[in-house]
């Protein structure tokens, strides 16, 4: 995971590479409390749908401190969490924990 610092790119907190037959996300600041995490090129791909669903059921069973609600989109899932309670880095960690974790799409259900 890399993270970013430059101004033009102020948003962009971090990146994770596509590996493993897993795409890349991209994690932008979206405010103070939100935080958007966006897999794979902006296509419509349903199985990128299928991932962010799963992610979203994995985050709702982690049940960590500091996240209020998960909203998933087609390609991104949108996390309102208490920035006195989590770091974005932590969360942004978290995330990138429970998305590796993830079963070969075939078989989310």
């Amino acid at each position: 995971m890399s993270q970013s610092n430059g101004r033009a790119n102020a948003a962009l907190l971090a990146e994770t590479p596509a590996q493993g037959g897993r795409p890349g996300v991209v994690y932008r600041s979206a405010g103070d409390r939100f935080l958007l995490a966006e897999f794979g090129p902006m296509e419509l791909d349903l199985t990128l749908n299928f991932r962010v669903l799963g992610l979203n059921q994995a985050l709702k069973e982690a049940a960590l401190e500091g996240v209020i609600e998960s909203i998933p989109a087609l390609r991104s899932i949108l996390i309102h969490y208490d920035s006195t309670v989590l770091q974005p880095s932590d969360l942004i960690a978290a995330v990138d924990h429970r998305y590796a974790a993830l079963p070969p799409v075939e078989n989310l259900t």
